[in-house]
């Protein structure tokens, strides 16, 4: 699967999404000129090559794969209890104080 971002008319995008297997997040096309929308969209590679058939501009194209792991290398593996400031306390019960 790739993210792509896609940009074009409304009423193209609006004929892609018909007629292409996309997963849209609950977006649809949004206005960024006059008359120039976008997509963002995550579609298999048949799919992505079939947008490029279309004549559709695809201005950023980034398979998922490659995403999740650049996100994963951001989560910390250290133990966040090792410091003493940070060891949690108590029974997780809220005291009035």
């Amino acid at each position: 699967m790739e993210y792509v971002t896609l940009q074009g008319s409304k009423e193209e995008l609006i004929a892609l999404i018909k007629n292409t297997e996309m997963d849209i997040n609950c977006g649809g096309p949004k206005k960024i000129g006059d008359d120039t929308y976008e997509i963002k969209a995550c579609v298999h590679e048949i799919d992505a090559a079939k947008i490029v058939e279309r004549k559709i501009k695809i201005y950023k194209r980034e398979k998922i794969e490659v995403m999740k792991r650049k996100a994963s290398k951001l989560v910390s593996k250290e133990n966040r209890f090792q410091n003493k400031s940070s060891i949690p306390t108590g029974m997780g019960i809220k005291e009035n104080k």
